[in-house]
């Protein structure tokens, strides 16, 4: 196993939700579980660059797959518009505790730089 400085992270993440719960009504907060999502759940990649310390440089690529049991998240919106912005919102993921490149929900990609 080699140790790797970041030097470069983006992060993108994209929820899809069939249903939700909002037992206050518009423009109040609103929650989701895994069971919520829609069938193509969660979409997360970390994408960047590392350099390990004896100087090799990586460009790397994970994206997750399907959220686990006890995914889920927060939306509290901006106005009790019935369309309102998001004010605050927060999900919480729970995903592979490794990344195995044969995983199907879980892809990675590696490529070292010149």
């Amino acid at each position: 196993m080699q140790h790797v400085t970041l030097d470069a992270l983006e992060t993108k993440v994209d929820v899809a939700m069939d249903r939700y719960q909002q037992p206050q009504g518009a423009g109040t907060e609103l929650t989701f579980s895994a069971i919520d999502m829609s069938t193509r759940g969660i979409y997360v990649e970390f994408a960047g660059h590392a350099r390990a310390a004896s100087g090799p440089r990586y460009a790397f690529r994970v994206t997750l797959g399907t959220p686990g049991t006890g995914s889920g998240g927060r939306v509290t919106p901006a106005s009790d518009a019935e369309r309102a912005p998001p004010a605050t919102k927060m999900v919480t993921i729970t995903a592979p505790q490794t990344t195995v490149v044969s995983t199907i929900s879980t892809t990675t990609t590696l490529q070292k730089l010149p």
